[in-house]
């Protein structure tokens, strides 16, 4: 393992690294300098922890990291402002349990690239981003049966996240939560079952565009998708929403800025399909079929304010 503690110096690590316990690398209290961990890494113990840096750079560019941590999370990068980790060369392969897969909070900047980057948490939540900088592109993403949601981004600025494949399985709280967030954000095929509470929540973001080419929501304990208090754009090319208990499509309080926009939509079952309230942007549907399975205690679509552009949509239990 390595450990790194304060300093200034230029540091290389080109050994691959093999861990059984403890952290596989553990870098603190540096105020600047660059850091290369050049070698591969294969950790079967508590994983990498980056916190506390205030300058510098922490760089793995290893071909492959390894990390099946289990009820540790694989990767913590705390309370780094003024300091960049950049996960180079793809080859993320990370499992868990019960464990975060890549947990960061408290400011710093972070870069994942290449290609193969994956994280499975088989109990736990996949991605967790909190107040950071970030340019990160994962290959795909898995949660099962979460403890809260499976994929959490909050206050997130930077180029943002790219994400090919996103899997949320029963997860006890929200499928993924993206909130008061600027960075730009792409799920290009994002499946959530069995939500807990709602399935996808974009609530206060501020900028930047939330963008997803398929969106399959199946099981909610409230709506299928939240759209809440945002100020930036939303792009889905198609969305399903199966089974949720409240409303399929919900929009509330979105400013004059906010542009949503649905190319194809299919809403199956809930109190109401599409709820609109008190929206002050653009909401705009272009196809699909909405519906409603409880049309006796709500409608199909229930609009209240905003300027909402609906067209090509075919309607199902529809209640005046």
């Amino acid at each position: 393992s390595v450990r790194i503690d304060a300093g200034t110096d230029t540091i290389d690590v080109a050994a691959d690294i093999t861990n059984t316990a403890g952290n596989s690398v553990q870098v603190s209290n540096r105020t600047g300098g660059s850091i290369d961990i050049a070698g591969n890494i294969n950790d079967t113990g508590a994983g990498i922890n980056v916190s506390n840096n205030s300058g510098g750079s922490i760089t793995f560019s290893g071909g492959t990291k390894t990390l099946n941590t289990g009820t540790n999370d694989a990767v913590i990068l705390a309370n780094n402002t003024g300091s960049t980790v950049n996960i180079t060369n793809g080859g993320l392969d990370i499992d868990t349990t019960t464990g975060t897969g890549l947990n960061a909070s408290g400011g710093g900047t972070i870069a994942v690239s290449g290609a193969g980057n994956t994280i499975t948490a088989a109990s736990g939540t996949a991605l967790d981003l909190d107040g950071v900088t970030a340019d990160m592109a994962f290959d795909a993403l898995s949660s099962t049966g979460s403890a809260g949601n499976g994929i959490q981004i909050n206050n997130l600025s930077g180029t943002g996240l790219q994400l090919t494949s996103a899997t949320v399985n029963n997860s006890t709280t929200s499928g993924v939560s993206v909130q008061n967030s600027s960075a730009d954000i792409n799920f290009n095929d994002l499946s959530i079952t069995s939500a807990g509470t709602t399935g996808l929540v974009l609530n206060g973001n501020t900028g930047g565009q939330f963008s997803a080419g398929s969106v399959t929501i199946n099981g909610a304990g409230n709506n299928g998708i939240d759209l809440t208090n945002n100020q930036n754009t939303v792009a889905i090319t198609n969305a399903t929403v199966s089974n949720p208990t409240s409303a399929g499509i919900y929009a509330a309080g979105n400013s004059a800025s906010s542009d949503l926009a649905f190319s194809q939509v299919i809403i199956d079952g809930g109190v109401n399909g599409l709820l609109v309230e008190n929206n002050a942007g653009s909401l705009a549907i272009n196809g699909g079929t909405i519906g409603a399975t409880t049309p006796a205690n709500g409608r199909s679509v229930l609009i209240d304010g905003g300027t909402d552009t609906i067209n090509a949509v075919s309607y199902t239990h529809l209640r005046a």
